[in-house]
Formats: C-alpha cells, sequence, structure tokens
C-alpha cells in the first residue's frame, strides 16, 4: 500500500513538472517589426526553420560575436561574418576581419618584431594552400594567433528544436541578457540564443532567459521564461566580405624589401610635378598626378589631431613601374592617432593600400611615424 501510495505521488509530481514546463513559456514579443522573423521555411524538411545565410557586419567583443568566436581575443578580433547553408539544418560561417584593420595589424607586426613576421607570412602562405585544398588549419590556426592576425576562421551552425522560424543554437547558465542582475539571482537563469532571419536581410538574435528549478531526477532544469532579449546583426555586401592575403595585405618581409629602397634625397620633394630623375633615369608621371597628391596628402593631414604633421609626403621612386608609392613621414601624439590615420588612410578611394614602415617615440614627446601608400590606378611611364 505504501509503496502503492509514494508511486502516485512521483507520477504527481513528474506531471507537475511537465506542466510547470510547458505553462508560462511563451517568448517575449519581438518589440518592433525590424525583429520579427522572415516567415520563409528553409527546406520541405524543416518548415519551422529560416535560412539564416547572409553575410553580416560584427561587432567585436560583443555577446552576437560571441556565438562565433568563443576563442577570440584582442587583438585578433572578427568585424564580419558570413554564414552559408549547407546540408539538412547545418550551415557554416567565416569570420573575417576588415581589410583595413587586418593591413593595420599586419604593418605593426612587420614594423616591431621583423622575425615573427618571417615566421608569421610562412605560416600564412601554408594556411593559404590548406585552405585552398580543402584541408584542416585548426592547428595552423593557433600557430599564426600566437604571432600575429588570423584574418578568417570558420565554423558550424546547427539551430535545432525551429519554432516560428527561430533555432536554438545555444545554452548558457548564469549569463542572462537584458535582464537586471541586482533583482535576479544570476546562478539560476538559464538563457537560450535562437537565431533567425529579419524582413530586411539582418540576422536576428533571441534571448530567453528562463528561471531554473529542481528537477524530478536531480540537477535543474528550465522552468519558465522570465523575459526575452533581442539583437541583430545588420546585413552587408558580399564584396567587402570577399578579400584575400596578397603581397599587398602581407608584403615581403623587410630583407626582401630593403633591397628596393633608395635614399632619400633621391625622392621627389611633392612640390615637383611631370618628371623626377633617380638613379640618372627620367620618369614620366600620370598627368593628373599633381592634384592626387595634393588630395591625399591634406587628407592625411586632416585626419590628425592637434599637434600631429606630416613632415615628409613623396613619390617613391623604388616603386615597382607598375604601381606608384608614397613615402610619407610625420609626428601624432600617439600610437593610438598613428592607428587612426592608417584606417583613415584605407578609407581614401585614391589609396588601394597602406602600410606601416616604422613607428617610435621622439625626443619631442611625440610619436614619429613612416607610412607606405600606394596610389590607386596611379601608373608611372
Amino acid at each position: 500500500m505504501g509503496n502503492s501510495i509514494r508511486a502516485v505521488r512521483l507520477q504527481l509530481l513528474f506531471v507537475f513538472s511537465i506542466l510547470s514546463l510547458a505553462g508560462c513559456n511563451q517568448p517575449s514579443a519581438p518589440p518592433s517589426y525590424e525583429f520579427e522573423p522572415l516567415e520563409s521555411p528553409l527546406s520541405v524538411a524543416y518548415p519551422k526553420c529560416a535560412d539564416i545565410s547572409g553575410t553580416y557586419s560584427l561587432t567585436p567583443g560583443s555577446r552576437e560575436s560571441s556565438l562565433f568566436s568563443p576563442y577570440q581575443t584582442p587583438p585578433h578580433q572578427m568585424d564580419m561574418v558570413q554564414i552559408r547553408h549547407t546540408t539538412n539544418a547545418f550551415f557554416t560561417y567565416r569570420l573575417k576581419m576588415h581589410k583595413a584593420r587586418f593591413v593595420e595589424q599586419v604593418s605593426m607586426l612587420r614594423s616591431s618584431n621583423p622575425e615573427g613576421y618571417a615566421k608569421w607570412r610562412a605560416l600564412i602562405t601554408h594556411w593559404q594552400k590548406e585552405k585552398r585544398d580543402k584541408q584542416d588549419t585548426s592547428v595552423t590556426d593557433r600557430e599564426i594567433l600566437q604571432i600575429g592576425p588570423l584574418p578568417e576562421r570558420g565554423g558550424t551552425l546547427g539551430p535545432s528544436l525551429c519554432e516560428g522560424f527561430w533555432g536554438t543554437v545555444e545554452h548558457r547558465y548564469g549569463a542572462p541578457v537584458g535582464l537586471d542582475q541586482a533583482v535576479e539571482s544570476i546562478n539560476s537563469i538559464h538563457t537560450e540564443t535562437l537565431l533567425s532571419r529579419s524582413k530586411q536581410g539582418a540576422l536576428l538574435f533571441r534571448y530567453d532567459n528562463y528561471r531554473t528549478q529542481n528537477g524530478v531526477f536531480g540537477g535543474t532544469v528550465p522552468a519558465r521564461i522570465i523575459n526575452s532579449a533581442f539583437a541583430k546583426l545588420e546585413p552587408m555586401q558580399d564584396s567587402l566580405f570577399d578579400w584575400e592575403v596578397t603581397n599587398e595585405t602581407a608584403p615581403p618581409s623587410r630583407a626582401i624589401l630593403e633591397q628596393e629602397v633608395i635614399p632619400e634625397d633621391e625622392l621627389v620633394d611633392v612640390q615637383q610635378t611631370g618628371q623626377t630623375a633617380a638613379s640618372g633615369s627620367v620618369k614620366q608621371w600620370p598627368a593628373d598626378l599633381p592634384a592626387v597628391l595634393v588630395d591625399v596628402q591634406q587628407y592625411a593631414i586632416g585626419q590628425l589631431s592637434s599637434g600631429g604633421s606630416i613632415t615628409h609626403f613623396v613619390p617613391d621612386e623604388s616603386s615597382p613601374n607598375t604601381a606608384l608609392f608614397i613615402s610619407m613621414k610625420g609626428e601624432a601624439n600617439s600610437n593610438k592617432d598613428v592607428s587612426d590615420l592608417l584606417r583613415a588612410m584605407m578609407q581614401h578611394t585614391q589609396v588601394e593600400n597602406v602600410e606601416l614602415v616604422s613607428v617610435q617615440r621622439s625626443e619631442k614627446v611625440k610619436v614619429e611615424f613612416e607610412i607606405r601608400l600606394k596610389l590607386r590606378n596611379q601608373t608611372k611611364t
């Protein structure tokens, strides 16, 4: 008799637990139209799942970024993610740096640690071959990250338990989103991350925060939803994502380049136009070069904060005939100002590539820098 009563109690307790899980478990409604999922099935086999394929802008260090790159730490941050559907309900993703960020970090490494740069560049070359041959790059990834920037890294996503075009991709305890941590007990919160795609093409995130309770057979289980928080990654053009590591973005080591450098007194001054002499030969510059030089130089000056200056801005005669480079030297107030200048120069329409040659503290408590610019559509004849 006693055993029967205990069995009935256990059954009632089990039923009560199931009912408590089923009740009060509706997520919060999207806060606005822009967070509503696009009601378009992934496939006939997965009619409640969304196709989240696309290219999206990431904010390095954000909660959304950590879903794709929990192993990434500064300065090896990624700025973009591209997601593609493969089979069933699985997706592959590729994380990537903005080209300007990569060029800046490469330039910094090359000027501050030539020996490390040479090793890093050899690893990058090997990594490119592995990627091209569709081999596993994880070992090389780690070796590269120990020295310098890794431009790209990949992984897989498998949204599950799809409902209403939202698919669950992650479970976390003690890391709620959009919840007053002073009021709620963090350790008793279970957070599910769900993904979808908006009607405007953004990648949608929904964070469902659950209160947990002790399970029938021990441990804790999600009991009811407290609230839902929403976020999104904006779509971006594929063309901004589709850049590759080349000799321009990762130049040969300094030992090779130094063979091409000529003395500074043989470089033409920015005020000289039309012709310049170097090593006894005469070169003809493009007709629109003077205007381009003035425009780029004035733009560079405008990017420096008060107290910064450009002291040297001349065409580099060591450039190959197929391209035109500019040697630019100056002073800035801090290393951050130099970094900001590098990023800004990459955005100029007449500049194709930017390389930091050197940076050092001067006696005037300034930061002296030298930058090499490759101009776009400018060729010596």
